[in-house]
């Protein structure tokens, strides 16, 4: 999961089932997905 994401404080972290682990969790039904190329990606990760 992404802790503060959009923060200057963001951070990973991993939590085993966390619908079932933390309070107030809500489901959202919203997915988007990109199709990239891996030449793409690598171009941008040398950035």
């Amino acid at each position: 999961m992404v802790c503060g994401a959009g923060s200057d404080s963001e951070r990973l972290v991993t939590i085993q089932d966390p619908a079932g682990s933390l309070v107030g969790v809500e489901e959202i039904a919203q997915v988007t997905g990109y199709r990239v190329a891996a030449a793409a990606i690598e171009q941008a990760a040398r950035r």
